[in-house]
């Protein structure tokens, strides 16, 4: 057996080598473009998303209700319209205090 033309692996170098050659991140990124479009077309396109089912039922009033107390010069301390009331400043989830949701307050 050469030593030159083998690897530790007993694969030789010149089948290494172009293996090598054929997969390159740009052809491994491309791939992997390709199978998420395959398996996910409506979320690549922007038709459908992973969140709405949880997040969707869930945020959007709570930003509802942040943004109406906002505007209403209120600070959302309670919120009284989920169940008998609940915690509105305390919840973590709500993003009251979070800088960035000043810019959806204001949109």
């Amino acid at each position: 057996m050469h030593a030159e033309n083998s690897t530790r692996s007993g694969i030789p170098s010149t089948v290494s080598k172009s293996a090598d050659a054929w997969f390159t991140p740009g052809r491994f990124a491309a791939l992997l473009a390709i199978l998420v479009f395959i398996f996910f077309p409506d979320v690549v396109l922007g038709t459908r998303t992973f969140v709405f089912r949880d997040y969707g039922l869930y945020g959007y009033p709570v930003a509802f209700y942040h943004r109406e107390s906002f505007w209403r010069g209120e600070v959302p301390l309670w919120n009284p319209l989920s169940a008998c009331g609940i915690p509105f400043l305390a919840e973590w989830s709500t993003l009251v205090l979070y800088p960035v949701s000043f810019f959806y307050l204001l949109s």
